[in-house]
């Protein structure tokens, strides 16, 4: 997490050998950066601050999102179909 006084970024970082795609975990059907993005998104209503996802070294800068992560986006206002956010390098 990287915090600032108006906004915070949680970061996920990965450093899969090279030629391969990152992991990442699945749990109950939901994707990783679905539940790291809805948690960030309620924690910016609570404390009123902008919030970005961010990956670094995944070379991802989106994800197609299934219908559970769909739900799970929705209640916390978000109706996206895809979750976009920016990959820094190593």
């Amino acid at each position: 997490m990287i915090e600032d006084v108006d906004y915070f970024i949680f970061v996920e970082a990965k450093n899969p050998p090279d030629g391969r795609l990152p992991r990442f975990q699945m749990k109950r059907g939901v994707h990783q950066l679905v539940l790291i993005y809805a948690a960030g998104l309620f924690l910016a209503r609570r404390i009123k601050k902008r919030f970005l996802l961010a990956t670094l070294g995944t070379k991802m800068t989106s994800y197609n999102l299934t219908p559970l992560d769909q739900t799970l986006l929705a209640l916390v206002g978000d109706a996206s179909t895809e979750l976009k956010f920016c990959d820094l390098s190593w």
